[in-house]
């Protein structure tokens, strides 16, 4: 209600799971795009239901959110999908994730980022002559406004800066932080940055 009456954009979450599910529509200097998110986690009280509010989960309604990603990918430039995962400490996505990701990004999704791992987790890109053409894959991006400060594992964070021209994703720049004192991210330095970089390509699941 906070948001509807401040005219906030929401998406992945809502007053009932068919608002949840649904996706959020932009367009910005001429570009179209549909961001659509879902949580694959529990607790089940997370999950949204045709009475209660809540975020859309995703094992109830996979097949319909493939289905979705594919006719949104006919209608708009670029589809965003964010994923709530199973909730890890190591850059390497399970295999699991591996193909489900994957899955999304083969329905037509330009970009899949996963919002749900403490650490920062690997990286896939593809190019304009690949099928489904130019896009990412974050398997996770980490904490970023959080309070995990007991490893340098958990204090390193990546942000994605995803440059969009002309209706394709043009360049996705890997931004890199730190945390200090609970919650409040610094950018990197060159030294932490190379660390953090360095994990997460070695990570990086076997491309097919």
């Amino acid at each position: 209600t906070f948001y509807k009456e401040n005219n906030i954009p929401i998406y992945g979450s809502g007053v009932n799971v068919t608002e949840a599910c649904k996706p959020l529509f932009w367009e910005d200097h001429s570009n179209t795009f549909a961001f659509v998110a879902a949580l694959a986690f529990g607790p089940e009280t997370a999950w949204a239901s045709d009475e209660l509010p809540g975020a859309c989960y995703f094992y109830d309604r996979k097949a319909e959110i493939l289905e979705l990603v594919e006719e949104l990918a006919a209608q708009v430039d670029i589809v965003a999908v964010e994923l709530q995962y199973l909730e890890v400490y190591e850059p390497s996505p399970t295999y699991q994730q591996v193909q489900e990701f994957r899955e999304l990004r083969d329905a037509g999704a330009d970009i899949v980022t996963g919002v749900q791992s403490h650490v920062p987790q690997a990286w896939e890109t593809y190019g304009a002559n690949e099928p489904g053409g130019p896009g990412t894959i974050s398997y996770g991006v980490g904490n970023l406004f959080f309070d995990q400060m007991w490893s340098w594992e958990t204090r390193t964070e990546q942000m994605a800066r995803h440059t969009i021209y002309e209706g394709r994703v043009l360049n996705t720049e890997i931004l890199t932080a730190v945390l200090e004192d609970f919650a409040q991210p610094r950018w990197a330095t060159p030294e932490e940055r190379a660390d953090i970089l360095n994990r997460v390509f070695n990570a990086a699941p076997p491309r097919p």
